[in-house]
């Protein structure tokens, strides 16, 4: 749609901005599939408007010989809308995760809806671990991917803790979320300078002294 205005109205040129909301947990890989999508439109809306992303994900941003990656990012892409919460410019998944319980997430969530955000979750991660890229950091994009499926599937977690459905115990969740932050700081330093990433666990570090 953003393409389509800015044709009609003589546009120059197309911005698109990757958000740091609330500690920037999302990898970079995370955020090259829609970047390639919105660089389709901005080059050429009338080619690529009925555009099959995940099989040019797996052939021009990984190599992926196994043709895993770009339908597993689809699938986790389109979480956020089925645990039965929403949350305005961002996932419930996310929100989950921080202190407090599910900051700016507003409805009832639904416990078969939580329970297909899990299996999907795992089914992508199954995946990701089949996948073959090519690529360069292709082994860095399947750890990073490993590591916001395990952020996702803990926020869901806490969605049903919170919601009296089924899920680990308090001792459990603690393990888990404690291997995921180290597993965090570590992705975050592969890709990133340390700038930030103090402030950014501390989030989740504030969720895990309240088990």
């Amino acid at each position: 749609d953003a393409a389509n205005v800015g044709l009609e109205r003589g546009a120059s040129g197309f911005m698109i901005t990757d958000w740091g909301d609330n500690g920037h947990l999302q990898p970079l890989s995370v955020s090259l599939p829609p970047l390639a999508f919105v660089a389709a439109q901005a080059w050429c809306r009338a080619t690529n408007q009925a555009l099959e992303l995940a099989p040019l994900v797996d052939h021009f941003l990984f190599g992926d010989a196994a043709s895993e990656l770009g339908a597993a990012l689809e699938a986790l892409g389109s979480l956020y809308a089925r645990t039965g919460l929403l949350t305005p410019n961002g996932s419930p998944l996310q929100s989950a995760l921080g202190a407090g319980g599910r900051l700016g997430s507003f409805g009832e969530a639904s416990e078969a809806g939580v329970g297909e955000v899990l299996a999907t979750l795992d089914d992508a991660e199954r995946a990701i671990a089949r996948a073959r890229p090519a690529s360069a950091d292709g082994p860095l994009v399947q750890r990073e991917l490993a590591q916001a499926i395990r952020l996702a599937r803990h926020g869901a977690w806490r969605i049903a803790r919170d919601a009296g459905f089924a899920r680990p115990g308090d001792a459990e969740l603690r393990r888990d979320l404690q291997e995921a932050l180290e597993e965090q700081r570590a992705c975050w330093l592969l890709r990133s300078r340390p700038g930030g990433l103090d402030e950014s666990v501390a989030r989740l570090e504030a969720t895990l002294a309240g088990y």
